[in-house]
């Protein structure tokens, strides 16, 4: 019998609860004793992959753990990602499966049971299997027909909500095994191949099981945890919290959504105990732990987690180091008092790639007016007269902050300022004072939705507090998108404005401060609560932008479900995540709930040099207060201890004695105005905070900072259901933006005076988020006002894009980046693979190359958002190649493109139990009319993804021979529709009718190969080139 039918009657052996009810305690002692003999004859349905174990730390008494990892065939990675196109396994998170083929059926089971002699049990049996509710598991001929479900549920009488378990399975409860039993009896549909009971234990996160081995070693006592239920009306969700604290003494329980419960304070000593009785109840479908958010730059408050995330390294110098080196600094930094005045005299003309002009730089006071002076004389952009775009270039603009990031002066001449637009930020907090922010006699609408109080804000939600720490994280950011100098309130207003105004610089802000004064962050429960309708529906914002996240290693959670339920049920609407700082630690690193199929994961790309050369100074400054906050100037932290306790520290420092904790607070007093002194003459922090360290290194390795490379810290894909993360990059490493110093907050009145600080500069994909959400909103305007195909202006072409149509655009913009990375932090750098790739997604944005302009651009952009499709359905484009003039722009015969074509849907919401995410399976399909050839979306048929792109090259020669191209959206798998979709087709193309139908093979043979991972830990799409080959892709019969 499998879990299947032994939950039924397992739920006895594994739950006090379910043993209670039965009466007398004879009755429930005979019970439990044939429950037990049935176990020990009958199997369980676990299978995992041989190399996948679970931890043994994890007493696995209460579940069999160790009889349960060796039983049955055991399948490599390689046949478990491609199981699902056979669809003959259940996929469970962990690696977990349940094998439908060799696996019996419940009506099976029971028949085999039913077999034995069962004497004076049988009736205690047969009331067992017809008084208990049960959770089942349906597994279905692929493809499923769409909206199915319901059948379902009228078929088997459910009792709760029927979802969907990628691929084609659904669960759901049902009253009972024995009436489940009686209608398969009657069962006249061949679509169903298998009905059963799954293990309990596949509803448990692999990260909660971590999670209570790490805390075990940690000597913890207790662990929070959250769990996902399956929708029913059968049950009052307080009732099931007061049964729940009636088994589980102590039990802190809180309730925020009808499918959601908080559990705190779980004793580690009884877990096992705890979740057995909560995994064998029949509504519970999900248990993990709370997740824990913070800005992806600092994840200091993981305490206990795997890592830590950030931007800088930690890795400290011992005395080995030289004390030369010292020397040859203490030499320089003797001579840094007339920095400045060298810098910025006339009489001196110095090159920022003297390393001279390094040392000066470091020297200077990065807080202080000369600094900022300093970025007024080399931050814009040196005159070039009679210099062409080349699409193929990226710095096309040399010069720091925002107007000099890709594309922005080229949209802020053609007006796509934001005028006239709303978007949405959630983090720290922000400082209205600073000049980017501050008007004079406004007063920043607190805590309500005014459209018109204020030229910044049309509200500010003071959900955690009401305002930013000093080098705030919000104020950093959302200056980034929206910030806005009034220049004549201030005295260096105008030079601050030309380099400083944010990318959409006219647009109005509503923000949700989630930061807490003790640099940890808030964030909502359930997001769909507040959170989002707050910036979504009171604010009316399209798109919302969130650089935080929890680090768990590219897992779909809780949280990621959230956000894609709310886009799936909001789809006009569009979310924004940083894909997080640990691309250090290598593959599968993307932080939830960036996870989330729906939104727009973004990563980090490099930018200029100049970035980079007049960015570390003020970086510098940044890392030694992350450095000092968390750990140095902390008195309760342990590594601050250490270094306080080291003869050799305590001498770099002046101090006379060892230990010197008294000199703690003058060395931290002393970070602001000597931080580069001290930390590049003490050989423990010259590689922690010493930002001429970095300036030297950009002198020996220059090929380590071009415009071409991605971020090392930028997290990586894939998901663990090997989808394609981050979805683009945006350039996040040595961005600039503004200083916070923590001065405003909800009491100030209309007379404050606001400030214009030295600019901060800072990297992480916290950064290029807040960037793609500008690039976004120009999309946004520009469908808004009226372009047609060609790039002309037209009212009767205005269309309000939903959120798949803004990520489509955006995905399909893409530039492949064809530098370097350094591949786990480790020093090596390599060469990137093209795009799509684990690495930079679809690219780097560009809109410049997505958005035509009529006569300017050499391409025509085209979109369909009205569509939808089933099961077994399609609809389809046709396009003719065709010469489109340009006077300016030469972008697709630049990038020798003739099409490019990306595919976005907002799929249902996936489910974090499941080992796969994507439930409505589109497939992009283009096919060459004189040719024949066909190109598979990402290059081969998707299983995973719910983005899908082709891109066809020959400019020239299919322009000459007008090429007609049929391009095929395919409803290969739609259990939950009909499922609506954006499709964007860019390039040198007119759209012609399309004669006859699209007549494609159903060969899924790989067209071409995705691109390679450029980390240590191999080929970058792994599974998914093997899952796209030929010979793993052939339709399996049989069923």
């Amino acid at each position: 019998m499998n879990a299947a039918l032994i939950t039924v009657l397992l739920v006895l052996l594994f739950s006090c609860f379910i043993l209670c009810s039965t009466g007398s305690t004879s009755l429930a002692d005979r019970q439990d004793v044939i429950l037990k003999k049935l176990s020990s004859k009958l199997k369980r349905n676990w299978r995992q992959i041989r190399e996948k174990r679970v931890e043994e730390d994890f007493d696995s008494a209460d579940f069999d753990l160790s009889e349960r990892k060796t039983e049955g065939p055991i399948f490599t990675v390689d046949e478990l990602a491609n199981s699902f196109v056979h669809g003959r396994k259940i996929l469970f998170n962990g690696d977990y499966f349940v094998d439908t083929i060799n696996e019996p059926t419940i009506f099976h089971k029971i028949k085999e049971l039913e077999s034995k002699s069962l004497g004076d049990d049988a009736d205690i049996v047969s009331s067992l299997l017809y008084s208990l509710p049960q959770q089942v598991y349906v597994h279905v001929k692929d493809p499923v027909p769409t909206n199915y479900q319901h059948l379902l549920k009228k078929l088997f009488n459910a009792t709760s909500e029927v979802y969907y378990h990628p691929h084609h399975t659904f669960v759901f409860t049902v009253p009972s095994i024995g009436s489940t039993i009686k209608r398969l009896k009657t069962l006249a549909d061949d679509r169903i191949l298998w009905v059963g009971l799954v293990d309990p234990l596949y509803k448990i996160s692999p990260d909660l099981i971590k999670s209570i081995v790490r805390k075990r070693k940690l000597n913890k006592n207790n662990i929070n945890t959250e769990v996902l239920l399956l929708s029913s009306n059968e049950i009052d969700i307080k009732d099931l919290v007061k049964q729940w604290k009636d088994q589980i003494k102590g039990l802190d329980i809180e309730t925020k959504k009808k499918d959601r419960i908080f559990l705190s304070g779980l004793p580690l000593s009884s877990i096992e105990k705890v979740l057995k009785t909560l995994c064998n109840h029949h509504l519970v479908r999900h248990i993990q732990p709370v997740e824990k958010f913070g800005f992806d730059g600092d994840m200091s408050f993981l305490e206990d987690e795997d890592e830590e995330e950030g931007d800088f390294p930690l890795e400290l110098l011992f005395p080995s180091e030289s004390k030369r080196k010292v020397k040859k600094q203490r030499k320089i930094f003797s001579q840094s008092d007339d920095a400045a005045n060298k810098l910025l005299s006339a009489d001196n003309e110095y090159s920022l790639e003297d390393s001279e002009t390094f040392q000066l730089l470091s020297a200077i006071n990065p807080l202080s007016d000369a600094y900022k002076k300093v970025l007024f004389k080399f931050g814009p952009t040196k005159e070039v007269k009679n210099v062409s775009y080349k699409a193929t270039e990226l710095d096309n603009h040399d010069r720091i902050g925002q107007p000099g990031l890709p594309d922005v002066m080229y949209m802020w001449e053609k007006g796509f300022t934001g005028k006239n637009s709303t978007i949405a930020i959630g983090d720290t907090g922000i400082d209205t004072n600073n000049c980017l922010f501050f008007r004079k006699g406004q007063r920043v609408p607190y805590n309500k939705v005014d459209f018109n109080s204020h030229d910044k804000f049309i509200a500010y939600r003071t959900y955690a507090d009401d305002g930013d720490m000093v080098r705030g994280h919000g104020t950093f950011v959302s200056a980034i998108t929206v910030g806005n100098i009034q220049s004549d309130n201030f005295e260096d207003g105008e030079q601050m404005k030309d380099l400083f105004d944010g990318v959409q610089k006219d647009s109005k802000l509503c923000f949700f401060d989630v930061g807490l004064p003790t640099h940890r962050l808030s964030i909502p429960h359930d997001l769909s609560e507040e959170y989002f309708p707050f910036m979504h529906r009171k604010c009316k914002a399209k798109i919302s932008s969130h650089s935080w996240g929890s680090p768990r290693k590219g897992a779909y959670t809780i949280t990621s479900k959230d956000v894609d339920e709310w886009a799936y049920e909001n789809p006009d609407t569009v979310q924004l995540f940083a894909a997080g700082n640990s691309g250090r630690s290598g593959t599968q690193t993307i932080t939830a709930p960036g996870t989330c199929k729906n939104c727009i994961t973004v990563g980090s790309s490099q930018w200029t040099r100049k970035n980079f050369q007049l960015g570390y100074p003020l970086y510098g400054d940044v890392l030694r207060h992350e450095f000092g906050d968390s750990h140095l100037c902390n008195p309760s932290d342990s590594m601050s201890n250490m270094f306080f306790q080291n003869p050799m520290f305590c001498r770099a420092i002046g101090a006379p004695s060892t230990p010197c904790f008294s000199h703690r607070k003058d060395f931290c007093a002393r970070l602001d105005t000597e931080g580069e002194k001290l930390c590049c003459n003490n050989i423990f922090l010259s590689k922690v905070c010493c930002s001429g360290s970095f300036l030297n290194k950009m002198q020996s390795n220059p090929e380590y900072f071009t415009s071409n490379n991605v971020a090392t810290f930028s997290s990586r894909g894939p998901c663990t259901d090997h989808r394609i993360k981050p979805d683009i990059i945006a350039p996040g490493q040595l961005i600039f933006s503004a200083r916070s110093l923590a001065s405003s907050s909800s009491k100030d009145g209309e007379q404050q005076n606001g400030y214009c600080a030295t600019p901060m500069a800072n990297q992480g994909t916290s950064f290029s988020t807040p960037l793609v959400l500008g690039y976004a909103n120009m999309i946004h305007q520009y469908f808004k006002q009226g372009y047609n195909p060609n790039g002309k202006l037209s009212t009767e072409h205005r269309i309000d894009p939903i959120g798949s149509t803004l990520k489509a655009v955006l995905v399909n913009s893409g530039q492949t980046l064809t530098g370097m990375v350094e591949t786990n932090g480790d020093g090596i750098w390599r060469h990137l693979n093209k795009a799509p790739s684990f690495t930079q997604g679809f690219g780097l944005v560009r809109v410049r190359h997505v958005l035509p302009f009529a006569e300017e651009t050499d391409f025509n952009l085209h979109v369909f958002q009205e569509d939808k499709v089933s099961t077994d359905d399609y609809k389809q484009y046709c396009f003719k190649a065709v010469d489109v003039p340009s006077k300016k722009d030469h972008t697709f015969k630049d990038l020798d493109q003739t099409m490019k074509a990306t595919l976005v849907w907002t799929d249902y919401p996936g489910s974090p139990s499941a080992k796969i995410q994507l439930v409505n399976n589109l497939d992009l399909v283009i096919k060459n009319e004189k040719s024949g050839q066909e190109l598979y979306g990402n290059g081969g048929r998707d299983y995973v993804n719910n983005v899908e792109q082709v891109t066809i090259h020959d400019h020239d020669s299919n322009i000459k021979n007008a090429t007609e191209f049929r391009v095929v959206v395919l409803g290969t798998n739609v259990p939950k529709g009909p499922q609506s979709f954006s499709l964007v087709v860019t390039g040198p193309l007119e759209r012609i009718e399309c004669k006859g139908e699209p007549e494609l093979t159903k060969e899924r043979i790989v067209k071409e190969v995705p691109g390679g991972n450029e980390s240590n830990n191999g080929g970058i799409f792994g599974i998914i080139s093997n899952l796209f080959s030929g010979k793993l892709l052939v339709d399996q019969e049989g069923f």
